[in-house]
């Protein structure tokens, strides 16, 4: 890398002293390039881990907005029966902003944000009256996303005692350095697809009026998955 900057220098007849600052920006670059080679892009990919579990809060977060929004069935919940809004709510914001506000209400009623993993989604969810079945398979890879990406933004990437004992299948040792590798941000891209695509499959069964629910003999609120026979239309 340094060397075509010579190149470049000599050519362009560069002044000595900015020539020089050029060609060590340019071997500074070169050496970070050169550690990220050889650490697999591990910086790449940790910050990709960030922004992934951010765009997933945000998904679920706005999934549910327009939910409430879309559904008046979905706000007979019992945690929309405790929250309460101010009147201003009522008047001042716009039926996007006031649904939001909702939703903030429910995250703090249900203290989603102190919750790890899939916890938080499902008290959001739940609050709509959605239900989501998702297997242990795929919520361990979702609860290490949460903890891992939590440490990485407070941490700075230093294991804490948090992570080291919510997710022992790492095998991370406290206080070390935690560095994600491809394959394990790929695994993580994978769950964050997979969990995302149940939402809207089982959302449709969580606005049942709680009469087709108590003659359906299922709790109030619980939703399924759509099952397919042989025959029906998909």
């Amino acid at each position: 890398m340094p060397h075509p900057v010579d190149a470049l220098a000599l050519v362009r007849k560069t002044p000595p002293e900015a020539a020089s600052k050029q060609i060590e920006d340019a071997k500074a670059l070169a050496c970070t390039a050169q550690r990220e080679m050889e650490n697999g892009f591990a910086s790449i990919f940790e910050m990709a881990t960030v922004l992934l579990w951010g765009a997933l809060e945000m998904a679920v977060r706005d999934f549910v907005t327009l939910w409430l929004a879309k559904h008046p069935q979905a706000r007979e919940s019992d945690v929309l029966g405790r929250i309460k809004l101010r009147f201003a709510d009522f008047t001042s914001l716009s039926p996007d902003e006031f649904h939001e506000s909702v939703v903030g209400q429910i995250e703090r009623e249900t203290a989603a944000h102190l919750k790890k993993g899939m916890d938080r989604f499902d008290a959001l969810l739940s609050a709509a009256r959605i239900s989501v079945p998702v297997e242990a398979a795929l919520r361990q890879p979702l609860l290490a996303l949460s903890e891992v990406s939590n440490a990485l933004v407070h941490k700075d990437g230093t294991v804490d005692r948090r992570l080291a004992q919510s997710c022992p299948w790492l095998e991370l040792k406290e206080r070390g350095t935690m560095r994600v590798s491809r394959d394990r941000y790929m695994k993580y891209n994978r769950s964050v697809g997979n969990y995302a695509a149940c939402i809207p499959k089982t959302a449709p069964m969580g606005v049942e009026s709680r009469k087709q629910q108590a003659s359906n003999g299922r709790p109030e609120g619980q939703a399924v998955l759509p099952i397919s026979r042989k025959g029906d239309t998909p």
